[in-house]
C-alpha cells in the first residue's frame, strides 16, 4: 500500500487513494477505533503508517483519532532492559530488523504530520535504530543480523549465546532462516 501511495502521490490519480482508504476502512471505525489486537505486534501497527496520510489527504478526523490511539499504544509496548521496544509480546526482549520498518515509520510520519508528539516520536525513532544496530551489525562487513534476544537468561535457540544475535545477516538473498516460534532468523 506505501507503493500505492506513492503512484497517488505521482499520478494524483483519485482511484488510488481511495484504493488505501478501503482498506483502512475495513480497520478503522467511523469514530477512529482501530480494529487491531490489544496484545502487542508490530504486525499489527505497520499498516498504521497510512493513517497520517489520509489525515492530511482527506482531513477526516476518524485518521487523526486513530493515529492518535495508535501513537498513543507505543506508550505501553514492552521494552528490553536497554529501552529497546519488543518484536511481539509473545517474543519477550527480542528486537528484530523488522521493528524498524514496521513500527519507526509511522512515528516519523506521525510526528511530521500530526505534529502532536513533541519531542518522543524523533528521538525514538533515533533510539531505536541505533539501539538495534548496536547488537545486530557484524563489525567486520556492516551486514545485519535479522534479530537481537535481549534476555538476560533463557535466549531462544536460535539466539547466539553471548551476542543473541541471530545466526542469518539480512538481506540473505536466497537464503531462509527461519527459526521455531517465528522467523527471527
Amino acid at each position: 500500500l506505501r507503493g500505492i501511495e506513492q503512484v497517488y502521490r505521482h499520478t494524483s490519480d483519485a482511484k488510488y487513494l481511495t484504493y488505501i482508504q478501503k482498506y483502512i476502512d475495513a480497520y478503522v471505525s467511523a469514530s477512529g477505533v482501530v480494529n487491531i489486537p490489544a496484545e502487542h505486534s508490530f504486525d499489527n501497527i505497520q499498516p498504521s503508517i497510512l493513517l497520517p496520510f489520509l489525515f492530511q489527504q482527506t482531513g477526516t478526523a476518524k485518521y487523526k483519532t486513530a493515529a492518535d490511539n495508535i501513537r498513543a499504544r507505543y506508550d505501553t509496548i514492552p521494552r528490553n532492559s536497554e529501552g529497546g521496544f519488543w518484536h511481539k509480546q509473545a517474543n519477550p526482549n527480542q528486537m528484530w530488523l523488522d521493528n524498524i520498518y514496521m513500527s519507526m515509520p509511522f512515528l516519523a510520519r506521525y510526528g511530521a504530520v500530526i505534529n502532536t508528539c513533541g519531542t518522543f516520536c524523533a528521538t525514538t525513532v533515533v533510539e531505536q535504530i541505533l539501539l538495534i544496530a548496536k547488537h545486530v551489525r557484524d563489525a567486520n562487513t556492516g551486514l545485519l543480523y535479522h534479530a537481537w534476544d535481549a534476555s538476560p537468561t533463557g535466549k531462544q535457540a536460535w539466539a547466539d549465546p553471548i551476542t543473541g544475535r541471530s545466526p542469518c545477516v539480512e538481506p540473505g538473498p536466497g537464503l531462509v532462516c527461519d527459526v521455531p516460534g517465528g522467523h527471527a532468523g
